[in-house]
């Protein structure tokens, strides 16, 4: 994970093994079974713009439960990109430890904002717990791409990254689609906008299985 340039201070969440390469494959990220939660600690880190950053990295193997749907749009008029996906129990003891030690920070930094949970149980709807993966969109112009790396893997094992010819939401949704299984290696960063706070889910890198 690169180190921060120096702008405001703003408050964080660290692990203790954050920074180095777990047995995931990918430099950086954690197995969910290689993270104590009681090592889980907040501190002040430094990030752009005033932006909580919780410097904590995980790789997570799930099932895709609900795909994107492009209806959701930013200021500017560009989708926003999140999809569900099933949370296991560990996963679930893992983001609900964040959730409290991220909320602690923010409520004693000033915060009034009404907390959103990372992990959904909503099992009124779903029989499961859920959570919410994003995909940044990174614009330049009039031009947008995913800040997310796609790869897919096949029957043999072998992982190729995916390659877009352009910016396609239907395309992406299509890749995406419900009950697709997944590897996903993620961030985790706090938001407070408009009197709502919690941890947003960021996809790094996201390897697709192929269909059963």
């Amino acid at each position: 994970m690169p180190s921060p340039k120096k702008k405001p201070q703003s408050p964080g969440i660290s692990a203790a093994r954050a920074t180095v390469e777990g047995c995931s494959g990918y430099a950086g990220f954690l197995e969910l079974d290689e993270v104590s939660t009681t090592s889980i600690s907040a501190s002040i880190t430094l990030h752009y713009h005033g932006t909580h950053r919780i410097k904590l990295l995980h790789k997570n193997l799930t099932r895709v439960r609900f795909g994107i749907n492009p209806k959701f749009v930013d200021q500017a008029g560009w989708p926003c990109l999140s999809f569900l996906v099933d949370a296991s129990p560990i996963f679930c003891e893992i983001l609900d430890s964040c959730d409290a030690v991220a909320k602690k920070i923010s409520e004693d930094h000033g915060s009034s904002s009404e907390w959103r949970h990372a992990v959904i149980r909503n099992y009124s709807y779903i029989n499961t717990p859920t959570v919410r993966l994003h995909i940044p969109t990174i614009v330049n112009g009039d031009t947008a791409q995913y800040g997310t790396e796609i790869h897919r893997k096949d029957h043999s094992g072998n992982v190729q990254q995916y390659i877009f010819d352009k910016f396609d939401v239907t395309e992406l949704s299509n890749l995406l689609r419900t009950r697709i299984s997944v590897d996903a290696f993620f961030s985790l960063d706090t938001y407070d906008y408009q009197q709502s706070a919690g941890i947003h889910l960021v996809a790094k890198k996201l390897v697709i299985h192929p269909s059963q």
